[in-house]
């Protein structure tokens, strides 16, 4: 398990630019978890994307960063 990143700052690199994955899903196992909740605030994926971009980058960048991750879903699209 060498491989796997080691550092914070690598950590927050590898996030920064969004998610690696394409069509990301959770699972939580209720009886550890059974007064677990989503939370309101975010509609779709990319809500939680922008809020991501805005807690490592400038307002400005992570705008514009969201609005590039949300063409590369448009290409997925028939």
């Amino acid at each position: 398990m060498k491989n796997n990143i080691q550092t914070k700052s690598a950590k927050r690199l590898a996030q920064s630019f969004g998610s690696s994955i394409a069509c990301s899903t959770v699972m939580y196992n209720t009886e550890m978890l059974p007064n677990f909740r989503f939370a309101d605030d975010y509609t779709i994926n990319m809500d939680w994307d922008l809020e991501i971009f805005g807690r490592l980058w400038p307002k400005a960048i992570a705008a514009i960063l969201a609005r590039l991750h949300l063409r590369s879903y448009s290409s997925n699209e028939g």
